[in-house]
C-alpha cells in the first residue's frame, strides 16, 4: 500500500510519519528532503528536483514491492503532477490512497516551521510566501482530489480513524 500525503509546509506530515512509523512494523518512508540530505548533504538544497522525485519514484517502487505501507512524505500541492503519477501507479496492482492533510491553518503552518527552525530543527527553510503559494496550491488540489474521493482520505487529526482505514485495505 502507497500512502501519498497532500499538505504544506508546517500541516503536520512529518508528525504522521512519526506516528505511523511507530504503529506499522514494515513501514517504508519516501522523504524529498531526506532524499536531499542524501544527495546533495543539504535538506534545503532546491537546484535539482528531477534528481530528487527520480530518486523517490525509484524508491516507491522498490518499497511498494514489500508487504506493509510506503508513505511518500512530500507536499504534493500540483495536482497535474500528482494526478500524473497516480495514473502511472495505479495501472499496477498496489493500492494507492491520498492522505490530505484537511485541517490547515496557515498561520499555525507558518508559525510551526518558525518553532521548528528558532530550535534548530533539520527541516526546510521554507519562506512565508512559499508556504502561502503552497496553500493556495492545497486549496485548489483539495477541490481536485475531492472528486477522486475513492482514492482520498481527508486526515482531521485523528489518528486512531486513520489507523482504522489503513489497516482496513491492507
Amino acid at each position: 500500500m502507497l500512502l501519498i500525503t497532500i499538505g504544506i509546509s508546517g500541516s503536520g506530515k512529518s508528525h504522521l510519519k512519526n506516528q505511523l512509523e511507530n504503529y506499522f512494523d514494515d513501514f517504508y518512508n519516501v522523504e524529498p528532503d531526506n532524499l536531499r540530505r542524501e544527495l546533495f548533504g543539504d535538506v534545503n538544497e532546491q537546484s535539482d528536483g528531477y534528481k530528487v522525485f527520480d530518486l523517490a519514484g525509484s524508491k516507491i517502487r522498490q518499497y511498494t514491492t514489500k508487504e506493509g505501507v510506503t508513505f511518500f512524505n512530500a507536499t504534493n500541492t500540483n495536482w497535474s503532477k500528482l494526478e500524473k503519477f497516480i495514473k502511472d501507479y495505479t495501472s499496477t496492482d498496489n493500492v494507492l490512497y491520498i492522505i490530505m492533510m484537511d485541517s490547515l491553518d496557515l498561520e499555525l503552518c507558518k508559525s510551526r516551521i518558525k518553532k521548528d527552525l528558532d530550535n534548530n530543527v533539520d527541516r526546510s527553510r521554507v519562506p512565508e510566501d512559499v508556504v502561502e503559494r503552497q496553500y493556495n496550491n492545497f486549496l485548489s488540489c483539495k477541490e481536485n482530489a475531492e472528486k477522486s474521493d475513492e482514492l482520498v482520505y481527508l486526515y482531521d487529526g485523528s489518528f486512531g480513524r486513520l489507523v482504522s482505514f489503513i489497516e482496513d485495505k491492507i
